[in-house]
């Protein structure tokens, strides 16, 4: 049986490096991504055509539902988050041991919700 995973924030830099392993290992990849009108997709367009989509929002309950439901998923959790967590970052591009330094609202709570 083929392992699937779905990815949220798979546009983002975690979430994609993290889809790109994951399509090395021969998993199946969902990415959820934000209903946008215009998604910035650059971090992916290489991995882009392996990838099923699937439109949600991790402010919606109904849309993680419907999406883990669509990726038949045996859950496990990673949380992709956002660069705003590493905020003024020491180092770039950021990775596992870089220190966390938000500065806004929004970061704050990524760092919390890790």
């Amino acid at each position: 049986m083929e392992k699937s995973a779905l990815v949220t924030g798979i546009i983002g830099q975690d979430g994609s490096y993290l889809a790109e392993l994951l399509l090395d290992k021969g998993y199946k990849v969902y990415g959820l991504r934000r209903r946008t009108s215009m998604p910035m997709m650059d971090n992916i367009d290489h991995i882009a055509k392996e990838v099923e989509f699937i439109d949600g929002d991790l402010m919606d309950q109904g849309s993680i539902a419907r999406a883990v439901i669509a990726s038949q998923l045996d859950a496990r959790f990673y949380q992709a988050s956002s660069s705003e967590m590493f905020g003024k970052a020491v180092e770039t591009p950021q990775k596992e041991t870089t220190p966390f330094y938000p500065r806004s609202p929004y970061g704050v709570a990524k760092v919390y919700g890790r």
